[in-house]
């Protein structure tokens, strides 16, 4: 593994379902880790001829000790060979990342709704923890997708939280295997009825918050966005990768210098499309931070100095952000020009 991993201690381990366990780790020395709720830990994890990294979003708040909860998955080798660590094991933790967390400030904010379909409930139910707890004049909606309750990551403790928190929580399980079929599927019509008849306040005091599969995820989003939420107020956090169909191709494809400021030195680079900024560093050997390589967390973020990136996605980086110069490199490709690049 790499100098700029930390190593991790596996603490406890928690069943779940039969298919998910949360995995409670902390520094060797037994400090805590720092994070925010709704945010996500990146692994590297040694196998025959390379590291393969994955990322698992904490399900829990700090003050309970950081845990992330996985779901075996047929196709998953890591998610399967998770199942067999023990306590005492040790992962290798490359970084924290992830913008899928409340804003610093939540002046005017008076409810929020969340919406998880499947292992996408795990940094939902961080955020719902952290609301409950520690926001008294915010009221949840929380609705969630899964099979069955047999399945569903966190069913008791969610219904324990709804009876704790009876005027502040409401939650809608929303289970495939229901008799009644028009309510086996958050469909976009019947969303918006729910919405409507949910919502306590006006939607520029509204937080949306949403993980699960990609399709669900664009069913809330463009139903939300039609009922009146502010595209600022609007959240997703993605388990799953961008197809290629989706990535948009440079309208320059030319070789172009890319000079990288990292960690107090400057790095220089030619990069050509269908390489990005991200994948030729890291063929170069440069350590750049780095979780999904889609587009979809964050952790890659660097500050545009000088030139020109075109983005062949985008789903974390707001308006603000890209008139505030930060870019993606690892869905960026310098265009019509040389370009310099900067981490804060």
């Amino acid at each position: 593994m790499t100098a700029e991993s930390t190593p991790l201690r596996i603490d406890k381990i928690i069943p779940e379902t039969d298919r998910a366990k949360s995995i409670f780790v902390t520094h060797i020395d037994g400090s805590p880790l720092d994070y925010k709720p709704g945010q996500f830990m990146h692994f590297g994890f040694q196998q025959i001829n390379q590291v393969a990294y994955r990322s698992y979003s904490f399900s829990t708040l700090p003050e309970e000790g950081a845990a992330f909860t996985v779901k075996k998955m047929e196709n998953g080798d890591i998610s399967r060979s998770l199942q067999q660590y023990r306590e005492g094991d040790i992962l290798n933790l490359i970084n924290v990342g992830g913008k899928f967390v409340l804003p610093t400030n939540l002046d005017g904010i008076r409810q929020v709704f969340l919406f998880a379909a499947g292992s996408g409930i795990t940094p939902v139910f961080a955020l719902l923890k952290q609301l409950l707890k520690h926001h008294p004049d915010i009221t949840v909606y929380l609705a969630y997708s899964n099979s069955s309750p047999a399945a569903t990551i966190f069913y008791e403790q969610i219904n324990a939280l709804a009876d704790e928190y009876p005027e502040r929580l409401t939650v809608n399980f929303i289970f495939s295997n229901n008799k009644n079929l028009l309510q086996a599927r958050l469909s976009g019509f019947w969303l918006q009825e729910i919405v409507e008849k949910q919502r306590k306040t006006d939607w520029e005091n509204i937080l949306a918050y949403t993980c699960g599969p990609v399709e669900y995820m664009d069913t809330i989003k463009i139903t939300l966005f039609t009922c009146g939420i502010r595209s600022e107020n609007f959240y997703m956090e993605y388990f799953e990768t961008i197809s290629d169909g989706l990535l948009l191709p440079p309208p320059d494809q030319e070789k172009h210098r890319v000079r990288i400021r990292l960690l107090g030195r400057e790095h220089m680079l030619e990069v050509q499309y269908p390489d990005t900024i991200l994948s030729a560093g890291v063929n170069a050997g440069l350590k750049m931070p780095y979780s999904c390589r889609s587009g979809q967390c964050g952790s890659c973020t660097a500050r545009l100095v000088s030139g020109e990136v075109w983005l062949q996605y985008n789903e974390v980086l707001t308006p603000d952000d890209l008139r505030n110069g930060l870019t993606l490199t690892c869905m960026g490709c310098p265009v019509h020009g040389d370009v310099t690049l900067q981490y804060d």
